[in-house]
């Protein structure tokens, strides 16, 4: 299925409105939204957009599961 670019970009500003990336949002935002490379479970790869925390990384842990709730459930949060 091939999506027009006006579709494109419409759906792209609703989704950087509800991550915060919006044009009244305040800066530094939270996210930054980048074109990455991705893998999929049968080996294909794709370009996809994602939106990538705006911030260091350093001194943090990694969730291996990569789910985020469960890790803060799991922490009584």
């Amino acid at each position: 299925m091939k999506i027009s670019n006006d579709a494109l970009e419409r759906t792209l500003s609703l989704l950087d409105d509800y991550e915060g990336l919006g044009q009244d949002d305040p800066l530094p935002h939270e996210y930054r939204r980048e074109f990455v490379s991705v893998t999929l479970d049968d080996g294909r790869q794709l370009e996809a957009w994602a939106y990538v925390v705006n911030r260091s990384l350093e001194g943090l842990g990694r969730i291996h599961s990569g789910d985020f709730a469960e890790w803060r459930k799991s922490r009584g949060a």
